[in-house]
């Protein structure tokens, strides 16, 4: 909670014929930096703007009010020229609800910013020219001040900065480097340079205010690899005030961005949900905000909140959840971190509190990976996370695994279902998934490519055969299924030349067994 600034010694006079001017008094000594934005309160505690309840800004003003004086005048004779003049005498002001209110009212039309004004980071009107130089988002608000992470000089904290997070702690550019921390990063992720780079950026662009890299992380593997580790320090890092908790349910919520609004990092570890509709609300919402889309956010009893949610996304689990139509949007934004190494029964269980013992030199280390980072634009995806990133999306959405394993999207092309759909069947035997039924398979195909059509064709002779238009399957997959004929001779200088038999209607023959899938 914010704290007012203390009161001054000197009664404070207030009329209730004037709630302007009272509330301007208010605001002087009181908040002084207080803002109404979108309908939400917000004052600076020396490093952020951090939300206030309604409730918090009406209950200071009451009891400011309540200890204020009112001014009477009377009429007295002075008792040495006998003269009349009027006195001043000053009695408890003894506010009433409407007068509480009448104040409130002006108080908001005196804070109120418009909307679309000052989205943070950003300079307010009024900044002092010392800080005219500074790029706001080369800015990270610590609490001895403010960090040009390009120049790594400290200038002085101001409210004219608008932040809404503050990392909650003091920036120290000679710190101990974090032995610690380095051994731990090299034993969780077995010595792989490129995945301790990775971690390094990702702490780096979570501790600044970035959200253009357009990237959601996932921390991947096994129970007791580390991830909960990296996940206590994250949140250490950029700061309990900062850190969002949501679940898939209710995240995917009717208010379920409210929570969101002025955060920095949302971690998701409870993604163990099957409600459908859920998972495909909350991919499109998490697709959403980390493309740094504009949003409207019902919030319950103000109005809705429009602009751009700042806030990134880590999650952490054993799989990926099934987000639907979403998956193969999230795939390109997801980078993955695996942990395939276990310390169960080896654990030591106060890791976290020696690591946060470090806390400044691993700043100082994510800070070198927010510079390289910076450097070459984007994040650099290791070998190690495309191949887990290619697992997870296909355990999490197999048939647009199967699809992009198994299948060429082409305009004309064409492949009986049933043949499609043992292929896939077959795919899903071989990475130990469950096979949809047929009827859902269809439906989750035509989702995720609308180009994709059913129809019927005539089968020779035979009775007309269910088909899909518009796909086929791969060169590879398609000598499994379909028989083939084999040329040794390598008369073209070839080797052997394979070519796929074809019925009367110019279709490819189906295998009898289904397809030869053996390795």
């Amino acid at each position: 909670m914010m704290t007012p600034n203390p009161s001054s010694a000197d009664p404070v006079v207030l009329s209730a014929a004037t709630p302007q001017l009272s509330a301007s008094k208010f605001k002087a000594t009181e908040f002084p930096t207080l803002i109404c934005y979108q309908n939400e309160w917000m004052s600076w505690d020396g490093a952020a703007y951090q939300g206030l309840e309604a409730e918090t800004v009406e209950a200071h003003l009451s009891a400011f009010m309540g200890n204020a004086k009112t001014a009477t005048y009377e009429e007295v004779t002075d008792p040495e020229t006998g003269d009349d003049r009027r006195a001043v005498k000053l009695t408890p002001f003894n506010p009433k609800s409407r007068d509480i209110n009448d104040v409130y009212k002006m108080l908001k039309h005196l804070c109120h910013v418009p909307i679309g004004t000052m989205d943070p980071p950003s300079w307010l009107k009024g900044t002092p020219t010392q800080y005219a130089k500074l790029l706001p988002k080369n800015l990270i608000s610590f609490q001895n001040g403010l960090l040009d992470i390009e120049t790594r000089v400290l200038h002085p904290a101001t409210p004219f900065f608008f932040t809404r997070t503050a990392l909650q702690m003091n920036y120290d550019p000679n710190a101990p480097e974090p032995t610690l921390w380095l051994e731990f990063m090299r034993q969780v992720t077995k010595d792989r340079q490129p995945l301790i780079e990775l971690t390094q950026e990702m702490l780096g662009y979570l501790i600044s205010t970035d959200t253009s890299m357009h990237k959601i992380f996932f921390l991947w593997g096994r129970p007791r690899s580390g991830k909960g580790t990296i996940l206590r320090i994250t949140t250490a890092l950029v700061g309990e005030k900062n850190m969002r908790y949501p679940s898939i349910e209710t995240l995917a919520g009717r208010f379920g961005m409210h929570n969101l609004i002025g955060g920095s990092v949302a971690q998701i570890t409870d993604a163990n949900t099957m409600d459908n509709r859920d998972l495909g609300k909350c991919g499109s919402r998490m697709n959403g905000i980390s493309g740094e889309d504009g949003q409207t956010v019902e919030r319950k009893g103000i109005g809705d909140w429009n602009g751009k949610i700042s806030v990134r996304f880590q999650i952490a689990g054993n799989t990926l959840p099934n987000f639907g139509t979403n998956t193969v949007a999230m795939a390109t934004r997801l980078l993955i971190i695996p942990f395939d190494e276990t310390f169960e029964g080896r654990e030591d269980r106060a890791l976290t509190d020696k690591l946060i013992a470090e806390l400044p030199g691993i700043l100082n280390w994510a800070l070198v990976g927010l510079d390289r980072l910076r450097l070459m634009g984007d994040f650099v995806e290791p070998n190690d996370s495309k191949v887990a990133k290619k697992r997870l999306v296909h355990l999490s959405d197999p048939i647009h695994g199967f699809v992009e394993d198994y299948c060429v999207l082409k305009g004309g092309a064409g492949v009986d279902r049933d043949v499609l759909y043992g292929a896939y069947v077959r795919f899903c035997e071989g990475n130990h998934v469950k096979a949809k039924g047929l009827g859902e398979f269809t439906e989750g195909l035509q989702a995720i490519h609308s180009s994709v059509l059913t129809g019927r064709r005539r089968k020779g002779n035979e009775a007309q055969v269910h088909c899909y238009r518009n796909i086929t399957l791969n060169d590879e997959i398609a000598e499994k299924v379909y028989q083939v004929d084999r040329d040794e001779s390598d008369d073209l200088g070839v080797g052997v030349l394979i070519t796929i038999k074809r019925d009367v209607s110019g279709w490819p023959v189906p295998r009898a067994t289904g397809g030869d899938f053996a390795p």
